[in-house]
């Protein structure tokens, strides 16, 4: 509860937007509107998560429901910081934008937490900016809001909503707050101490002849429903059609609608209505679309260590070895060919179906080919007493041992502890670590890996192969096994809350984009690839292993 009455004094969101407007035309995407109303095109569409803010649609900027080259313009005030992966929320605002169509976002830099639910994240003016090229955006141009006196006064208020000062004392801190954020008192800037980052972007290219959707729109003279011609499924991307009080995809296998009076376009409640086998796109909620955005990586990536490279990527090197006396145990491997294999399974080591039993075999046939195969088994925490008992195998290194078996430094481990308490990412990084110090130890050597689609388990390390932090000697192959949709689905364990949907949700991101993404790519059946294809997998690249075996 507040202890006296609000002191702090802000400009309107007219009053902020005010210098860019010249930016605004057409179609303006308000994109996370919030509970501010502000006028800045001829035609504006609010988006934002939450319903209470009474937006025109409620949606998750993860996945804009919108079909592409919608919008002349879009504004995003103190959004992405409230935004899981804003890198592909960052795409999604260029996905939609028309071609020369501007863009104006803010960001905080110096605030206070305000989670709204959450809030994630900082951004300094280079970073934003650096977020904003990777998206493949111009940058027009940069600025600050906020002068110091209002960060300040802001600061002190959220301090004192828990450390009450004396009830005597409130009056002078009511003063002092006030007058602060009237910048009567400290009321200019510096570069290190910006409240607020702004930056304009313009999405490159000339103006093209505007899609049949965008005009359709631009007509309608409804003020409730002109943006209907602009709709879009969040899970396939295919145009939504009007039936009634609800929308469906184009293949009549989702359909949204209205829920206390607000038309909701969520990913995750997208009902199903009927999986067919057709080259319908069915993209997840929470992965960037690659097809749209130059030189396609995660921003994230950019803290990756780059194997056996001199230079550090954030000023410090960041390249993982083996611990010394692992080194000199596999200096003994004959290193011509190195085959490693990532699993959480494998026959006679783990009570297992058929996973463990195809990488039993998968060993066993590398290493008559003259490949030292090593195994990474993840979260597989008993010790193993006698490993020759698996004379496949030249190596057996265990996730739940990265401390003892790799040299980890604190740089590393700022990757793998905020991940801690996910299963499927915490491993995923375990094994990229793994993966580059297998490449540094042999950096002249052919070196195969090879992961499940399960489980997502080669992610990290598709997304860093991807960006070009891993040696060249490298191919990754993933074979599909039957990720956890088809599990879930089988085994009637979909869930509606909310919470369970998301993590449900991101791992099947992971295993999609591992099986999309690697070098080679592995099915065992056709009942399978076609099964995964109703998801939305891109599958045209696979190739098919009719005995389950793939050939390296």
């Amino acid at each position: 509860m507040d202890i006296f009455k609000y002191p702090l004094v802000w400009p309107s969101l007219s009053e902020e937007l005010a210098p860019f407007m010249k930016y605004f035309q057409g179609i303006v995407l308000n994109a996370g509107s919030g509970s501010r109303s502000v006028q800045l095109g001829q035609k504006d569409l609010n988006i934002d998560i939450v319903p209470e803010n009474d937006p025109d649609i409620v949606a998750d900027l993860h996945r804009i429901p919108l079909l592409d080259e919608s919008v002349d313009a879009l504004v995003s005030i103190a959004v992405l910081e409230h935004t899981r992966y804003a890198w592909i929320v960052v795409g999604e605002f260029y996905r939609v934008l028309r071609s020369g169509g501007y863009g104006v976002i803010a960001v905080p830099f110096l605030q206070p937490r305000h989670a709204c639910p959450y809030d994630f994240v900082r951004f300094t003016g280079n970073g934003l900016v650096e977020l904003m090229e990777y998206a493949g955006f111009e940058i027009v141009e940069t600025r600050s809001a906020h002068h110091f006196g209002q960060t300040l006064a802001w600061l002190l208020w959220e301090y004192l909503q828990v450390n009450v000062p004396q009830k005597i004392t409130w009056p002078f801190w009511y003063s002092l707050l006030r007058q602060l954020s009237l910048g009567r008192i400290l009321g200019k800037n510096s570069p290190n101490t910006n409240n607020t980052e702004y930056v304009i972007v313009r999405k490159p290219g000339v103006e093209k002849p505007a899609p049949a959707h965008y005009f359709e729109a631009s007509a309608r003279l409804d003020s409730s429903e002109w943006f209907f011609p602009l709709l879009a499924c969040p899970r396939s991307g295919q145009p939504l059609h009007r039936a009634g009080d609800v929308f469906i995809s184009a293949n009549n296998r989702f359909t949204y609608g209205y829920q206390d009076g607000r038309l909701h376009i969520l990913p995750c409640e997208g009902e199903f209505r009927v999986r067919v086998n057709d080259s319908d796109t069915f993209t997840l909620y929470d992965k960037a679309p690659l097809l749209s955005i130059p030189n396609p990586r995660p921003l994230e990536i950019s803290s990756f260590p780059k194997t056996g490279a001199s230079d550090s990527v954030i000023g410090e090197n960041h390249t993982v070895f083996f611990q010394s006396e692992v080194q000199k145990i596999l200096l003994r491997v004959a290193s011509e060919k190195v085959a490693v294999l990532a699993t959480s399974e494998y026959e006679g080591i783990f009570k297992n179906g058929g996973v463990g039993t195809y990488y039993k075999n998968l060993a066993k046939k590398l290493f008559k080919q003259g490949w030292s195969v090593i195994l990474i088994l993840c979260d597989y925490e008993t010790i193993l007493n006698d490993p020759s008992n698996y004379p496949e195998l030249q190596n057996i290194f265990l996730t739940s041992e990265i401390r003892r078996i790799l040299d980890m430094r604190a740089n590393h481990f700022s990757l793998l502890s905020p991940v801690w308490g996910n299963w499927y990412d915490y491993q995923s990084y375990c094994c990229f670590f793994f993966v580059q110090a297998i490449l540094n130890q042999f950096p002249n050597s052919k070196v195969y890996v090879e992961f499940p689609e399960m489980s997502g388990l080669g992610y990290r390390t598709i997304q860093a192969k991807r960006a070009g932090c891993l040696m060249d000697n490298c191919q990754i192959g993933v074979t599909m096994h039957s990720g956890h949709e088809w599990v879930h689905e089988a085994n009637e364990k979909y869930t509606n809350e909310r919470s369970n949907l998301e993590s449900l949700w991101k791992v099947y991101n992971f295993e999609q984009i591992s099986f999309e993404e690697a070098d080679l790519a592995f099915f065992p059946s056709y009942t399978l690839k076609s099964k995964v294809d109703t998801y939305g997998w891109h599958t045209d690249n696979a190739a098919h292993l009719p005995n389950y075996i793939p050939m390296v």
